[in-house]
């Protein structure tokens, strides 16, 4: 009878490769127009825009998955990301709730991207 210790890990082990594998499938390289532009979907097929505030949330499991791979191309578009973000400051202080921009601002997504940066 297998080990509990070597049961758990085995299916902690599969359990980290499938969520590494979905956001992997989040991450995309996106055209809006003539942008090209890195995001994270916020839950595809429904939700296909950027969601600042989902978008920077997942970016933590991002930031882990980089460092794990030891990855210089998804540290790239971390910064790319945050870049974007940090654009879409809007004038009350708050981030453009989505990508492509709109005009609502969201209140939490700006504590999100001061986390991350």
């Amino acid at each position: 009878m297998p080990h509990y210790n070597s049961v758990y890990n085995s299916k902690q082990h599969a359990a980290t490769s499938m969520a590494s594998w979905s956001l992997q499938q989040l991450h995309q390289k996106f055209q809006f127009g003539h942008h090209i532009v890195t995001g994270i979907y916020a839950g595809y097929p429904w939700f296909f825009q950027l969601w600042s505030r989902d978008e920077l949330i997942s970016l933590g499991g991002l930031m882990k998955l980089a460092q794990h791979l030891n990855d210089d191309g998804l540290y790239e578009d971390i910064k790319s990301i945050l870049a974007r973000h940090i654009k879409s400051i809007l004038a009350d202080g708050t981030l453009a709730n989505r990508y492509p921009h709109s005009d609502l601002g969201s209140i939490d997504a700006f504590g999100w991207l001061g986390k991350r940066i």
